[in-house]
This record gives C-alpha cells, sequence and structure tokens, in this order.
C-alpha cells in the first residue's frame, strides 16, 4: 500500500505533463489567460477581504463576543450547548484564526477527550467563517442581493450546532 501512494502522485503528474506536451493548445497562452484572470479576480475580492478582516478585529477585540455569549447562554442552554463552548461559537462565523485560539485555550482548560472538547471538535471540523464566505463568494459571483443568505447561514450553523452537540453526547 505505501508503495503505491508513494507512485501516485508522480505517476498523475507525469501524466498530466504527457497530456500538456501532445495537446495541440499554446500552453504559454492558456497560462497567461489563467494568470490574468486570477489576478483580475484578487482584485475585485480585495475590498471584501479588507471589509472582512476590519469586522472581525472589531468585533474581536471589543469584546461583543463575550457579551453575545453571555446574553445566548439561556438559549443555549435549553438547546444543550454547554456554556463553555460560546465563545467560540460566537467568533467562529467571523474569525477563523480567533476561534482556533479560541479552542486551543478550550482543550487546555477542558480535555479534548470530553464532550466539551470533542463537541467543539466536531463544530470546528464541519463549519467555517460564514461572513468571510458570504462576502468572498457573493463578491465573486457578483451577487449584490444577500438579503437571505446571512439568516439562512446563521439558522443552518445552529442547527449543525446543536446536532453537533447530540451526536458528540452520543459518543463520549
Amino acid at each position: 500500500m505505501s508503495l503505491v501512494s508513494s507512485i501516485i502522485v508522480p505517476v498523475i503528474i507525469t501524466l498530466i505533463a504527457l497530456l500538456l506536451l501532445f495537446s495541440k493548445k499554446d500552453l504559454l497562452e492558456s497560462f497567461n489567460e489563467g494568470a490574468k484572470s486570477g489576478i483580475k479576480l484578487t482584485v475585485s475580492l480585495f475590498p471584501s477581504l479588507i471589509l472582512t478582516c476590519c469586522a472581525a478585529s472589531l468585533f474581536t477585540a471589543s469584546g461583543a463576543g463575550e457579551i453575545l455569549s453571555h446574553l445566548l447562554s439561556p438559549i443555549t442552554a435549553l438547546l444543550g450547548i454547554p456554556s463553555e463552548i460560546l465563545p467560540f461559537l460566537t467568533v467562529r462565523p467571523i474569525s477563523g484564526s480567533a476561534s482556533s485560539a479560541l479552542l486551543a485555550e478550550l482543550f487546555e482548560n477542558h480535555t479534548s477527550d470530553g464532550y466539551i472538547g470533542f463537541a467543539a471538535s466536531v463544530i470546528a471540523g464541519s463549519s467555517d467563517t460564514l461572513f468571510y464566505i458570504l462576502a468572498i463568494y457573493s463578491s465573486a459571483a457578483g451577487v449584490k442581493n444577500t438579503r437571505y443568505a446571512m439568516p439562512a447561514g446563521l439558522f443552518t450553523m445552529l442547527f449543525t450546532t446543536v446536532l453537533a452537540c447530540m451526536i458528540s453526547g452520543m459518543f463520549i
């Protein structure tokens, strides 16, 4: 098995190189066109990236995540979400690096093998930064009206969080 896994990548690269070599297309021109379109896309996404990074920094630095988790704790307790996970959950849709830091802090205070660490790991592995994704994808696709995207994304994140906590409880 290890022989196959060590050979498969070089074989695939060689096959692609041979296909390109015998292709009738102008490879340099195709590469240049792809690079041009990549640069245009990067430039068009740059304002959305700056806005998202600034908003995430402001949210994290202002302590709004802590205030939000404190306000949501009675509701999340009814849903079966442990209060220790709330700071992580309030930052997760906004900042990936801040939520990773909170996850590491969670692992320091609670074992990763326990319910809280396990549930936080499942949530971290199955979710992403919602605001970043909405900003990038809607900007790249040219979508101007994202009216229902944010509520739908937040509802989906809440649903999957409750589901992750329920499933984690079954495994621990």
